[in-house]
């Protein structure tokens, strides 16, 4: 499977450089949109939480709701990624995002995202090399920014 079929801006993606690269048919690969919109949620509703008042019963409710009926805050959901990363532009978010993969404990990650925390998916020893990493984390960056 070719990476230019992984996005929904695939042209956008080819013209960077992605076009040509491939991915094993065998590396598990369980990322989608919704699972960007999940966790841009999630790290945009934690800093909502923790910057609010402990003491209210409804904290949650009232929390989920202000985050889901505000477009602008949902419009904003990929860029949150980006910030838990310390970027707020794409050549920054690219960088510190291959960063994350590629760094000392990446095979603390690779083993998290391959096997889960109990071997659920199991691990197929298949580990993307550098070229495509880079790949991903600019195509990444791309979609964000």
């Amino acid at each position: 499977m070719a990476l230019q079929h992984c996005s929904s801006n695939a042209e956008r993606s080819c013209a960077s450089g992605l076009q040509g690269l491939t991915i094993p048919n065998d590396l598990p690969n369980n990322c989608n949109y919704s699972d960007l919109c999940s966790d841009g949620d999630a790290i945009k509703l934690a800093a909502m939480l923790k910057g609010s008042g402990a003491d209210d019963p409804n904290l949650l409710s009232r929390t989920l709701r202000s985050y889901y009926n505000n477009p602008v805050s949902l419009l904003q959901r990929f860029k949150a990624i980006s910030e838990s990363v310390g970027a707020s532009d794409e050549r920054t978010a690219k960088d510190k995002f291959f960063a994350e993969i590629d760094g000392l404990l990446n095979g603390i990650y690779v083993g998290l995202l391959t096997d889960g925390s109990n071997g659920a998916y199991g691990y197929s020893g298949v580990e993307p090399g550098r070229k495509t990493k880079k790949a991903a984390c600019q195509a990444l960056a791309e979609f964000i920014y």
